[in-house]
């Protein structure tokens, strides 16, 4: 038998302990296995992510959270990090960096998982520590369904003026928030801080603290990328775009023609729809089509808005009749109407362009039709610039354009890497500007076309949540050495359209259907000539403040500095092709906005350290003044073609311009240059030819004289 050990009543304690602790200890494990439910999440998510309404994505290959993929960085050292840090612990802050004279945005995202609440956020202002402030805008993103094209969930899309109303929670839905920065050209460099809260009615919930960095440098005036959209054109076909008039409750024939008595209110809210436009980095095809009749000045200050990048003259295939080789007697006068005050204005003149027909498919008829156009414009515009999208053989067709066409536009498409072909394409594409060989100016845009090379695409459902989509078409224009991109209608809606579904492909709401970007204000209680932008306008604009950071980059850093910056995101060769951007476009969101996002900060940590003081040249009166409108004066980057803008105001009695109609005779042109210059003004009549015969020359006219009288042509 064997022995038993009495131990002291101390240590049998101790033993019960251990054994009480190891228990302990084995009950946390499972319960950090299956946690108990947290009653809300609540994230700061970068702004290239389109949440659903239900749902928050799982990431199968891994299961994290492809929303914690998307949040802030925590801090300025989090972006130089190896990899964005994907726990679930949340970000006590987030912080943000923009340049001065750009839009930057973020989303709060709150997911209820708990209760119902009476929801409402709060954004403090952000502020330096001289309390100077960077200003804020707020929205709440309004969700779209799309029935008939698979989307299982509701998308975040239009964003509404938020002004802190009450947004009713539900339990296993999602609200989402979205707040855009706009810092100023001349805004304070530094740190601003704000807190972003959110509340049960007047209880708050939780609130976290964001960091915002404004960099030492400043975005150009105007975009370097070329972006033009249709809106209410001749192109799009004007009963096609009648929509933004007829959603806004204007009455509206079925040729596109608004009635008379709403005329002035539809004026108003085509300049509203286009401002929107160009504040976010994007020119429409056209200027208002009535401007000219209207205010010939105004229109010539539409024009040389250096927001405006291109603006089309209103002709195209449908005005020109192939039996008498010419176009209508009405598309001459518009012809015309435009020739007069752009051709001879160095700031206008490259900026017009026609475009005559859309996606031909290289038969004889249409090959005869684009050769008798543009042999006609050789006559009524020489130097004429024009673009015809295309989708057809780019080799076979960039031949048929030469000598026509010098705005090369191929669908997106054809620059898929899994297209037969590519590397031929994508070098021919690169040929046609090659400067050297054609010194005509050639420029290349690219409109949309395949899916996973990026474009604006929102009813495709697993690429739809990723909004860095709509970035990679900029990053692809700077390694192609493009110039812009084009998009046929950003407001293609239909006139019965249903608030709140999503523009769905073939033809089932919009026709095509993904390039809408704006949408109709008064659907949501606001005012007509001030839309709804959607998320993927903002998008957009990041894409194309993107391409102003590669192109400044590549102005102001040391070139092999630049390149390992911006391999963050174009990781293989600096690529363009989809391939390359990215393995598959399934891991967008969990690999290339981490990536792209760092790149983008490194980016603006060498600007902000470089010299990006642009080498100006003198001031140009861009539109002279008259008694009505103000003039326009621009001066223009030698180096890199960014402008700057100013006011020109009114002196025109001084002018000469007595009858204040912007027009001065040209036997007064002498004693003008005087005033200008203090030169003698006795050679101009024998030098300049009075186009109009009457012995009237229009203010405009003037850069032209004194070119003449200091020798340059």
């Amino acid at each position: 038998m064997g022995t038993v050990i009495l131990q002291p009543k101390w240590a049998r304690k101790f033993v019960l302990f251990v054994l009480l602790l190891s228990v302990a200890g084995v009950t946390n494990v499972y319960a950090q296995d299956e946690p108990d439910p947290e009653p809300y999440l609540f994230y700061l998510l970068f702004n290239d992510y389109q949440a659903c309404e239900q749902k928050v994505p799982l990431r199968e290959w891994n299961g994290i959270d492809d929303i914690l993929c998307q949040q802030l960085s925590k801090d300025e050292a989090a972006f130089m990090a190896s990899s964005f840090y994907l726990s679930r612990t949340e970000r006590p802050t987030g912080f943000l960096a923009l340049a001065q004279n750009e839009k930057e945005g973020f989303h709060v995202f709150f997911r209820e998982q708990e209760k119902e609440r009476n929801l409402r956020v709060e954004v403090s202002p952000f502020t330096n520590a001289e309390n100077e402030v960077l200003p804020h805008s707020m929205y709440w993103e309004d969700f779209f369904f799309a029935p008939g094209v698979g989307i299982p969930d509701s998308l975040a899309e239009a964003l509404i003026p938020y002004v802190g109303e009450i947004q009713k929670s539900m339990v296993d839905h999602n609200k989402v928030f979205y707040v855009e920065l706009k810092s100023a050209m001349n805004q304070t460099p530094g740190e601003y801080y704000s807190t972003v809260s959110v509340f049960d009615g007047n209880e708050l919930v939780v609130s976290k603290e964001v960091t915002v960095r404004v960099w030492n440098f400043a975005l150009p005036e105007n975009h370097y990328s070329e972006v033009v959209m249709g809106l209410y054109n001749c192109n799009s076909g004007y009963h096609a775009t009648r929509s933004i008039f007829s959603l806004n409750g204007l009455e509206v024939e079925s040729n596109g023609n608004v009635a008379e008595a709403d005329l002035p209110r539809a004026k108003e809210i085509l300049n509203g729809y286009q401002e929107c436009l160009l504040e976010h980095g994007v020119s429409t095809y056209e200027i208002p089509r009535w401007i000219l009749g209207d205010d010939r000045k105004a229109a010539e200050l539409t024009m040389a808005d250096p927001r405006r990048k291109v603006f089309s003259v209103p002709v195209n295939r449908g005005h020109f009749n192939m039996n008498t080789g010419d176009f209508t007697d009405a598309a001459k006068e518009t012809i015309s109407q435009y020739k007069d005050i752009v051709y001879n204005n160095p700031f206008l003149k490259d900026k017009a362009f026609f475009y005559p027909m859309d996606e031909p498919k290289g038969t004889e008829a249409e090959v005869a039709l684009l050769t008798a156009m543009t042999d006609k414009l050789k006559e009524l515009w020489p130097g004429y610039h024009a673009v015809v999208p295309f989708y057809s053989n780019l080799e076979e067709t960039t031949a048929l354009f030469n000598g026509k066409v010098d705005i090369i536009c191929p669908n997106q498409g054809l620059f898929d890497p899994r297209n037969s072909n590519y590397d031929l394409k994508q070098a021919n594409f690169l040929n046609f500007q090659d400067r050297e060989n054609h010194p005509e100016r050639y420029h290349t845009w690219r409109y949309q076309g395949d899916t996973k090379c990026g474009g604006t695409y929102f009813w495709i459902f697993n690429i739809s949540q990723l909004g860095v989509m709509r970035r990679v078409p900029f990053w692809q224009q700077w390694y192609m050495n493009s110039d812009g991109w084009l998009q046929w209608s950003c407001a293609y809606l239909p006139v019965n359209w249903v608030k709140k579904t999503l523009p769905a492909s073939g033809g089932i709401q919009t026709g095509n259907g993904d390039g809408i970007l704006v949408y109709p204000g008064t659907l949501w209680g606001q005012s007509a000539e001030t839309p709804i932008a959607s998320l993927r306008l903002k998008q957009v604009n990041d894409g194309i403040e993107d391409y102003d950071y590669l192109r400044l980059g590549m102005e102001f850093v040391d070139e092999t500095t630049f390149k390992t910056a911006i391999s963050r995101f174009l990781w293989k060769q600096y690529a363009s092709d989809c391939k390359s951007i990215n393995k598959e476009y399934e891991f967008y969101a969990a690999y290339t906005c981490t990536y792209l996002q760092r790149a983008r900060y490194e980016m603006g940590q060498l600007l902000s350290a470089a010299n990006t003081e642009h080498n100006w040249g003198d001031w140009q009166v861009a539109v002279w003044p008259d008694r009505n409108h103000n003039g326009l004066e621009i001066r223009t980057c030698t180096d890199c073609g960014a402008q700057t803008s100013r006011v020109k105001l009114w002196d025109g009695e001084q002018l000469g311009d007595v009858n204040g109609d912007g027009f001065v005779n040209i036997n007064d042109v002498s004693a003008l240059i005087d005033i200008l210059l203090g030169n003698d003004g006795s050679q101009v009549n024998s030098q300049y030819a009075d186009v109009s015969e009457d012995g009237m020359v229009t203010i405009a006219d003037i850069s032209i004289l004194i070119n003449i009288l200091l020798g340059i042509n």
